[in-house]
């Protein structure tokens, strides 16, 4: 796929994404580069922070108006993502227990 501003990226598997996986494309980085730091809830909308390298990224999620849909927003080093994914849709948030990524 192209690398593209604002572009999707692949399909997830069935009923889950990888949000790592996706900041992975976003960035430019290894996946097992980027660290779970902390996550917010606020008004509705969860801010989760990852650490990637010297850097840091946030992912912005906040339901769709009107729609059975998130919409996930991903800043990284002045690169934005957007992504919409049915309501339904597992997150991935942290890399599996018992890793060191």
């Amino acid at each position: 796929m192209a690398n593209t501003p604002n572009a999707s990226r692949r399909e997830p598997e069935p009923g889950a994404f990888d949000v790592r996986g996706w900041l992975s494309g976003v960035g430019h980085v290894p996946k097992d580069a980027i660290q779970y730091v902390t996550e917010s809830e606020r008004s509705g909308q969860r801010t989760v922070t990852y650490k990637c390298g010297g850097s840091t990224a946030k992912v912005r999620m906040a339901s769709v108006a009107g729609a059975a849909a998130w919409e996930l927003v991903a800043e990284f080093e002045g690169a934005v993502d957007r992504v919409l994914l049915p309501r339904a849709t597992r997150f991935v948030w942290r890399a599996p227990r018992g890793t060191h990524a």
